[in-house]
């Protein structure tokens, strides 16, 4: 009966998948969507992660993933975040800002072994009306799917010439404002 329940289920998912990609294809097509409305709409209602495979530099002592290479990857997801949506390092280079970290905790759950994977995803837990200063939760999978750490990241935007604190400019305002949030997503009060 359970084995019935779950192939249905996932019949039903992928159905709806082909149904929902079909649908934004049929909607594309009608009207003519920029690209990146396209990843706007999926990015909102899917999230998004990358999964990695853990290898020996990663490992410590104990036989499991490092204590540091949690936040590694946590921070490479944000990179990759930023690039897949026109923001590589070179180009937050010539707007001449790039994003900088107040704080980082790190809570480990369970532990990640050798030849594992795990899938990392990012969430913005709160931020400025302006995206001037912004809270990242971090979600970090094993390949069972068991939660295995939470990273959360506090952070702003810096001038790169004049090294002050800024607020982004209306374009990375825009990616930011249709980044996955968390549940308990609230805006953060502007600076008093």
């Amino acid at each position: 009966m359970v084995i019935d329940i779950l192939l249905n289920f996932s019949k039903v998912n992928a159905l709806f998948s082909i149904a929902s990609l079909f649908m934004v294809r049929l909607f594309e097509s009608q009207i003519r969507l920029n690209p990146k409305e396209i990843f706007k709409i999926d990015i909102d209602f899917m999230g998004y992660s990358k999964t990695y495979e853990i290898i020996w530099a990663d490992i410590d002592a104990n036989r499991h993933l490092r204590h540091s290479a949690y936040n590694d990857y946590a921070a490479q997801v944000r990179v990759s975040f930023f690039k897949d949506f026109g923001f590589s390092v070179e180009k937050l280079a010539k707007l001449m800002i790039g994003p900088i970290l107040f704080s980082e905790y790190t809570k480990f759950l369970r532990e990640v072994g050798m030849n594992d994977s795990i899938t990392v995803d990012i969430k913005v837990a709160s931020m400025r009306k302006d995206a001037s200063r912004w809270k990242i939760v971090h979600q970090i999978f094993r390949s069972d799917g068991v939660l295995s750490a939470v990273i959360t990241v506090e952070g702003a935007w810096m001038d790169l010439k004049t090294r002050k604190l800024t607020v982004p400019p209306p374009e990375i305002l825009d990616m930011i404002e249709h980044m996955p949030r968390t549940d308990d997503f609230e805006f953060a009060p502007d600076k008093s």
